[in-house]
């Protein structure tokens, strides 16, 4: 059951990576487009191009999302490998898929957190140089909604995979010291 959810897990955060990522560089596109059409006033710095195309020049977090979707499908796939019920190695297994469910939990709190900067950047920028007041914000990757509550449940799977996996481990510990009474 663990497995097929830290697999599905898998899956879903590698979609949403390659979403967030294609999105991000169809935004980025956009902005450059749209920067490069306007003319800015003569007090604004020229620092102000620039700044606009570092709110879409961080894809960094994206690639790790990938990565992460890709090695959560490996680990579920080991998985199926693991050993039978009171073996170290059953015990092992669980506890590093615990950990990674931590690492996965947090790198979603993350990409959340991400979302709604670039989002806030957005905001920030555009009220802040009045030749941009007229410029439509869902053109430059829309607002992150959709994305923000893909991520949301995609964070409560990786929640009810924690809590499945504690419960596991636990399991796996009285079980364990049935089969090998101290």
């Amino acid at each position: 059951m663990g497995n097929l959810l830290l697999s599905l897990i898998g899956v879903l955060m590698l979609a949403g990576g390659i979403w967030l990522l294609s999105g991000q560089n169809s935004a980025q596109d956009i902005a450059y487009k749209i920067i490069n059409t306007i003319d800015f006033d003569e007090s604004v710095p020229s620092y102000a191009k620039e700044s606009f195309e570092d709110i879409y020049s961080d894809n960094n977090l994206f690639y790790v999302i990938i990565g992460f979707g890709v090695l959560s499908i490996i680990i579920s796939l080991f998985g199926f490998c693991s050993g039978k019920i009171g073996s170290g190695r059953l015990f092992c297994f669980v506890l590093f898929s615990l950990m990674f469910a931590v690492i996965l939990f947090t790198l979603q709190i993350a990409v959340i957190a991400s979302i709604h900067q670039q989002n806030t950047d957005k905001e920030d920028f555009q009220y802040k140089y009045k030749e941009l007041w007229t410029v439509d914000l869902e053109k430059l990757g829309g607002s992150g909604y959709y994305k923000t509550v893909f991520f949301g449940v995609l964070t409560a799977l990786s929640f009810g995979l924690l809590c499945f996996l504690l419960f596991t481990l636990i399991l796996v510990t009285l079980v364990s010291c049935m089969y090998n009474p101290v």
